[in-house]
C-alpha cells in the first residue's frame, strides 16, 4: 500500500515584525532603529537588545544595509526578539574621526537615556570595532553612554569580540556568522 493517502500536517507561525525610526526633521540624525518580532503565543518571551555602534548609515525603517541585516541574523540567533540600533554618533555623515565632533545633536543623548528605560532589554552590546581605541572621541562618548548606564545595566553590557578577544563591528568578516560577547570593560581598557 502507498503512503500517498496520508498527508503530513502543515504547520503555520505568524511572526509579525515591527520597525519604529526616531530620526530628525531633516533626516541627518538617526537616533533610534527599533526592530521587534512577535511570535504569535509568545509574547510573554520578549527580549531586547540595545546594540550600539558607530554610527547610522541612513534614516529610513526600510534599510536593508549590511549592518542591520547582520545585527539582525545574530540578535535572532542569540534568542533575542528584537534589537534597539543606536549610535555612538547620531549624524549620518559622521564617517570619520574628524566628523565625529559634530557627530550629535541636542538631542542625541537625552534620547538615549530614553531608550534605555524600555522595560524588555536584557542586554546592552557596544559593538563599535576597534574606534574607541583609536578615537579620543568616540572613546569619551562611549564613556559617556556607559555611565548614564543603571547599576543593572552596566552588569547587562557586553562588547562584540572575535575570536582573539578584539573588540569588533557586526561588518567584520570574523563575526558575521555567531557573535561572541565578553565583558564590557574590555571597552575602557584598550586605551
Amino acid at each position: 500500500s502507498s503512503d500517498l493517502g496520508e498527508k503530513e500536517m502543515i504547520e503555520k507561525e505568524l511572526v509579525t515584525t515591527q520597525t519604529e525610526v526616531w530620526r530628525d526633521p531633516h533626516h541627518t540624525h538617526r537616533y533610534v532603529f527599533k526592530r521587534q518580532w512577535a511570535i504569535k503565543g509568545k509574547e510573554a518571551e520578549d527580549k531586547l537588545a540595545v546594540v550600539i555602534t558607530i554610527r547610522p548609515t541612513d534614516t529610513e525603517p526600510f534599510t536593508n544595509d549590511l549592518s542591520m541585516l547582520l545585527i539582525e541574523k545574530n540578535i535572532r540567533q542569540l534568542g533575542f526578539t528584537g534589537f534597539i540600533a543606536v549610535n555612538l554618533f547620531s549624524y549620518t555623515k559622521a564617517k570619520s574621526p574628524r566628523v565625529f565632533l559634530r557627530g550629535n545633536d541636542e538631542q542625541s543623548l537625552e534620547i538615549l537615556t530614553t531608550v534605555f528605560t524600555e522595560k524588555k532589554i536584557n542586554t546592552i552590546i557596544f559593538a563599535c570595532g576597534s574606534i574607541t581605541a583609536t578615537s579620543q572621541v568616540a572613546y569619551e562618548q562611549a564613556k559617556t553612554i556607559y555611565d548614564q548606564l543603571s547599576a543593572k545595566q552596566k552588569k547587562m553590557t557586553k562588547v562584540l569580540i572575535n575570536a582573539e578577544g578584539k573588540l569588533s563591528h557586526p561588518l567584520s568578516i570574523h563575526v558575521r556568522n555567531e557573535w561572541q560577547l565578553a565583558d564590557s570593560q574590555l571597552l575602557f581598557q584598550e586605551k
